[in-house]
């Protein structure tokens, strides 16, 4: 028989390569400060990569641990130091974030559960974990269809009322439409260049209000989409503005008229899901995670992926419905409609649940 896990006395480990500041950090963030007040909840970070911002965010009452391995280094003092760590803090669940680190685990195999933040990533030793969970539907499917692998569902969440709130749905003649769309720069998978072309579309358009885009993060394809910005003319309209903290998220997201996600490819969507929190409408693109989300919400807007016309359509039926002062009642019943289902507290209590089920001597 498998004798479940005393919440008073579980011990558990949260694990990733690097802590740097992105959608899958602040998750995470979010669950150990949830799991941290039951439980006894660490933190190992095992390269020299990290962020001390999002660091600052954790709960004093998780405890972070640093291996400081140089990326990359295959120096086995880095892994013996790691055993040695897991070994004294006798935890009972490893909770991995980064699918290679099982090869670092080995000798705690029976402990290591994986959350898979993605679709299309790499299936190599993913069998090796006691247990994989998926963020979505469409990440569940994925590694069914590609790998046969079972996985347990357990939804993204965010704490709804840390959000400011939109209040003024009202768009003022003369007034600027601002556009918002935050991501990590990584165009391949985000599509900021789909966006970037919708807005060359837009500003072609008549009867429109003038339209103001900012592209909130940072990331490899920067450079690439400053081009792309100076070859379309939109200096004066789109800019990069770099990475915002969390606190900016949760302030000031509420100001702008709309957001807009135009990803590839996307395992859930935590931006989109922010954007409902904080009261404004959501535009994006038609794929499994984010259409998982806002399917049957009312201020949510999907176009075919990568077709740069529907979102031009999409964001211009937004824009109509602020003027003809509908946008205010949708807003508002997707956020009642999100908390429902994508609240933190729930995603951390559905973790501990498992947690407690598995048989970890097995």
């Amino acid at each position: 028989m498998n004798s479940p896990l005393n919440p008073s006395t579980m011990r558990v480990c949260h694990i990733s390569f690097s802590f740097l500041i992105g959608g899958i950090e602040n998750m995470v963030v979010d669950i150990l400060n949830e799991q941290s007040k039951t439980i006894d909840t660490h933190l190992v970070i095992v390269n020299d990569t990290y962020n001390q911002e999002i660091i600052d965010r954790i709960s004093a009452k998780v405890h972070v641990h640093f291996i400081n391995r140089p990326q990359g280094n295959p120096n086995p003092f880095y892994i013996f130091k790691l055993w040695y760590l897991l070994f004294k803090l006798r935890v009972q669940v490893i909770h991995c974030h980064s699918p290679k680190l099982i090869m670092f685990l080995l000798p705690f195999k029976n402990k290591c559960i994986y959350t898979v933040h993605n679709i299309g990533i790499s299936l190599k030793n993913l069998n090796r974990y006691k247990k994989l969970f998926a963020i979505s539907h469409a990440v569940k499917e994925d590694l069914s269809k590609r790998g046969n692998l079972k996985s347990e569902l357990v939804y993204n969440g965010i704490h709804f009322d840390r959000f400011e709130k939109r209040s003024d749905y009202n768009l003022q003649h003369g007034e600027v439409f601002k556009i918002v769309q935050v991501s990590r720069l990584l165009h391949e998978q985000k599509g900021q260049d789909i966006l970037i072309k919708a807005l060359e579309e837009l500003r072609l358009q008549n009867h429109l209000p003038e339209v103001e885009l900012h592209i909130i993060g940072d990331g490899p394809s920067e450079g690439y989409l400053s081009d792309l910005i100076a070859k379309h003319n939109l200096g004066n309209t789109i800019t990069l503005t770099g990475p915002k903290d969390r606190s900016w998220i949760y302030s000031d997201l509420k100001n702008y008229h709309l957001l807009v996600q135009p990803s590839r490819f996307e395992g859930f969507g935590l931006t989109v899901l922010e954007a409902v929190a904080a009261g404004i409408p959501v535009v994006a693109s038609d794929i499994d995670g984010p259409a998982e989300i806002v399917k049957n919400m009312p201020g949510a807007w999907l176009f075919e992926n990568e077709n740069v016309s529907q979102l031009t359509k999409a964001i211009k039926e937004v824009i109509t419905h602020y003027q003809d002062d509908k946008i205010a009642s949708m807003c508002l019943n997707d956020i009642a409609e999100a908390k429902h289902k994508f609240s933190v507290v729930a995603t951390a209590e559905n973790y501990l649940k498992h947690y407690q089920l598995i048989n970890y001597n097995k």
